[in-house]
């Protein structure tokens, strides 16, 4: 006799045709495949979350992103950062940043190594992530990344000035501040001389 595999899915019922060479003899066999000894595939869970980083600032990716199949089977991940803009946050693998604008197919094992990386600007930005199991996929799941661009203390620098009695000089002449960030300072000024001279 002759043997013959044909893969089947739980709850289904299937007609087999069964004959000889010849033609001669043909018989229906209904096939039903049922109950739990056969395993059902099911697709990957995932679950990804916002994430706010400070410019520079990276984490990996598995601190925000966590996928699992109930079959176990070894997940492969697909990543893409939608900010193409210079100065949007990125994916990072192994310190080489990815491109922006494309789909990255991750192992298990590379995914494990991928950083999330802030930008160095102020900003928002939507990043995708699904996983599949070779057969079944979780579908795309979008993440916003909010790069916080860290606020630099303002410099202050102050000049000592010997005065004459009655002689008058601007305090900008004395007092020179800037800041790093481009914001607009304000200055607090205080007489620390408590007597009438």
């Amino acid at each position: 006799g002759e043997a013959f595999t044909m893969n089947v899915v739980q709850g289904q019922t299937y007609t087999v045709g069964l004959g000889t060479s010849k033609g001669i003899g043909y018989y229906d066999l209904a096939i039903d495949v049922a109950g739990s000894d056969v395993p059902v595939n099911t697709a990957p869970t995932l679950t990804a979350n916002a994430l706010k980083l400070l410019s520079g600032q990276s984490v990996l990716a598995s601190t925000v992103i966590s996928a699992a199949d109930a079959q176990g089977t070894p997940l492969t991940y697909t990543i893409k950062d939608t900010g193409t803009a210079a100065k949007t946050g990125y994916f990072e693998l192994d310190g080489s940043k990815l491109s922006a604008g494309v789909n990255h197919v991750l192992s298990a094992a590379q995914f494990a190594r991928l950083r999330i990386v802030g930008g160095p600007v102020d900003g928002a930005e939507n990043l995708t992530v699904s996983v599949s199991d070779g057969q079944l996929s979780s579908g795309e799941k979008s993440f916003v990344l909010t790069s916080d661009k860290p606020n630099i203390a303002p410099v202050l620098s102050v000049t000592a000035a010997t005065l004459a009695k009655g002689q008058v000089m601007t305090a900008s002449s004395l007092i020179n501040a800037s800041d790093a960030d481009g914001t607009a300072l304000t200055y607090k000024i205080k007489d620390l001389n408590t007597g009438t001279t």
